[in-house]
């Protein structure tokens, strides 16, 4: 499919992408052909003359879509280009304030005294939405978690990456959170509740093809544990840099940091990095591969119960099928691109 069809048609096309296009031109500095080359996906090809001709639209009218005709839609926006911009610092100054309060600040900021409605519409006229609100930690340092993905996207291949972290569950971790009922009455589960068992813990290591190795402790880990755990989950899968697996990404965790782990790491020829803190999103293990393995436990969760499988026995199937390839290239894509 051909998005772009004719010049200026920018009006043909979803405005989510139309604004993705912008926003990758406004805020990244990326040219037309690279935004083109950017949104293309499967059948969806973009190409670059309507990323140029929908750049020009918005440089003259701060509008994406082109109106057609005459009516209540195709009135010129009261509030204008400047206060557009305004409202857009305000939107990614504070994302977690609620649309009223962001409406009594831009009145307040720019001295427009506009109805509720009108602000909604201007809202998502430049772009915005309300999405579900990532938190991260105030220990969190931006700079540093930017400058550290940075580092690694310049000096380190997807090949030679292999993420380690540990995960806890018991026999609650295979309950869903969520069912179906008549609109207005809460879903109530009788059939699906487990005793909690044993409390597990895993120490994984984790590539561009999905779980690597893996070893439990009762509990959780403490640093003997976790250096035991560590001979066949990390050392035994290190090479030799700049080989594959020959750069070991692990978080700042105080059993992680030991010169002793370093060291065993560095006499097999790999290179140990530790991510900032409270950077989950620095690892694929965090930003997908857990989430795939708690998922594929929930949509067991009648086999496991009813045949009392063990925790290990369920966790060892979630680390071997719960990720394929391409998913753990898609865990490794959200923390550092290509």
């Amino acid at each position: 499919m051909c998005l772009g069809p004719a010049p200026g048609h920018a009006g043909l096309h979803s405005e989510d992408l139309r604004w993705r296009a912008i926003f990758k031109i406004w805020w990244d500095g990326v040219d037309f052909h690279q935004v083109a080359h950017d949104l293309s996906a499967g059948p969806l090809q973009v190409e670059a003359r309507w990323v140029r001709d929908l750049w020009n639209r918005f440089e003259h009218t701060f509008e994406v879509a082109s109106h057609r005709g005459r009516g209540p839609g195709n009135r010129p926006p009261i509030i204008d280009h400047a206060a557009s911009l305004d409202l857009i610092d305000l939107l990614l100054d504070s994302p977690e304030h609620t649309l009223q309060e962001h409406h009594a600040v831009f009145e307040s900021r720019t001295g427009f005294d506009v109805p509720m409605s009108t602000f909604c519409q201007a809202v998502k006229r430049v772009g915005f939405s309300r999405q579900k609100l990532q938190a991260f930690s105030r220990g969190r340092d931006e700079a540093r978690a930017a400058a550290f993905r940075t580092m690694v996207q310049q000096n380190f291949t997807l090949d030679q990456l292999l993420a380690v972290d540990e995960t806890s569950k018991d026999r609650r971790s295979c309950q869903r959170n969520f069912g179906y009922m008549l609109r207005g009455y809460p879903p109530v589960g009788q059939s699906s509740l487990m005793d909690r068992g044993d409390r597990l813990s895993a120490l994984c290591s984790f590539d561009k093809h999905g779980f690597v190795a893996w070893e439990y402790t009762p509990g959780t880990f403490n640093r003997e544990r976790f250096l035991t755990a560590a001979e066949s989950v990390v050392l035994d899968q290190v090479n030799v840099y700049p080989g594959p697996r020959s750069v070991v990404l692990i978080d700042n965790a105080s059993i992680h940091k030991t010169m002793d782990f370093v060291n065993q790491v560095n006499l097999r020829g790999g290179i140990v990095l530790f991510t900032p803190p409270y950077c989950w999103d620095l690892t694929p293990l965090d930003n997908g591969a857990f989430g795939a393995v708690k998922r594929f436990l929930q949509s067991r969760m009648i086999l496991i119960r009813d045949n009392d499988i063990d925790t290990a026995i369920a966790l060892d199937t979630a680390f071997r099928e719960a990720v394929n390839p391409a998913f753990a290239r898609r865990c490794w894509y959200q923390c550092y691109g290509n």
